[in-house]
């Protein structure tokens, strides 16, 4: 079988075709009519032959490969259930390509050996000489993300023709498990207001209860643009859980809670202040709530009214 794998991997006939249209064509110039007639038909006949030749070549390349990759396929001789693609590693040349493969990429195999890397952008196989099975990145078509893995085989043609045989797995899906997991992943943040004591002190109750409800209404306000869930625990302490999903979106705005509490005033005209510890990527909530007090013990140690992050 390696015997007719090095036949199968001779050059394409795009060459000779050119030749003979353009002995049709000068024939027809020099009107030698019949002559051009007689080289169309050749150029007729010969393509026939190509087009029978291609896909017997096709078909035995096709089972030799599934032989050699024996356990990947369900059953010799059916098409794998993934894109497929065999090229030539001296030059990288396509060589074979499977239904998959075509679909996807709209490869065609017409007369002219196309390069790997014209048909996937970028591509290369040097990890292949390298010895490796995996290529180092994902390969993007069609919107959709595709994981490269490869062996290589050899044809027993008098240059031991050394071939790269491709598959690829789509993990788009597996991807936007995985990204929704990490968007989804919960960042426990505790919100405390820094000088709490400073701007009730002297006020009567119903002053007191007044401050804590505008504390209260800004903190609130910040908070509902995230979709979270808030919870006061003490006085001046509030528990606020939300997504990583809007934690970009809170950091881009620069925590602007941080500017907005400083609206709120004492009767002295004391500007309200607050930090903002968050605990991100805790395996646990507890974990996550530790990093979140660790996060607000290191703001106040820098004189509060800050946010800090620990992940």
């Amino acid at each position: 079988m390696n015997k007719r794998l090095g036949r199968q991997l001779w050059p394409s006939a795009g060459l000779f075709f050119v030749l003979l249209a353009a002995f049709a064509v000068t024939a027809i110039l020099l009107e030698y009519y019949l002559l051009a007639v007689i080289e169309f038909a050749v150029i007729a006949l010969v393509l026939v032959l190509y087009i029978v030749f291609r896909n017997r070549r096709r078909q035995e390349l096709q089972r030799y490969i599934h032989k050699s990759l024996e356990g990947v396929t369900a059953a010799d001789g059916a098409q794998p259930p993934f894109p497929m693609v065999t090229v030539r590693l001296e030059d990288n040349a396509i060589v074979y390509a499977n239904d998959e493969f075509v679909h996807l990429t709209g490869f065609r195999d017409f007369m002219k050996d196309r390069i790997v890397g014209e048909v996937l952008p970028g591509f290369s196989t040097d990890w292949l000489n390298e010895g490796k099975t995996q290529y180092p990145y994902d390969v993007r078509l069609q919107r959709r993300r595709y994981r490269v893995y490869g062996t290589t085989i050899f044809a027993n043609d008098p240059k031991a023709t050394r071939l790269g045989v491709l598959y690829l797995t789509d993990l788009t899906e597996l991807y936007q498990v995985r990204d929704e997991y990490i968007r989804s992943r919960p960042v426990v943040s505790i919100i405390l207001i820094d000088n709490y004591e400073e701007l009730t002190k002297n006020l009567t109750e119903s002053a007191i209860s007044s401050m804590n409800a505008k504390l209260g209404d800004a903190i609130t306000a910040w908070t509902d643009g995230f979709g979270g869930l808030l919870r006061k625990l003490e006085r001046n302490r509030y528990l606020f859980l939300f997504e990583k999903r809007d934690l970009e979106q809170a950091i881009a705005d620069k925590f602007s809670l941080l500017e907005s509490i400083h609206e709120i005033t004492s009767p002295s005209g004391l500007p309200a202040s607050i930090s903002i510890g968050l605990g991100v990527d805790g395996a646990t909530f507890d974990e996550g709530y530790s990093f979140a007090a660790l996060s607000i013990e290191l703001a106040l140690s820098r004189g509060g009214d800050q946010a800090v992050i620990k992940d």
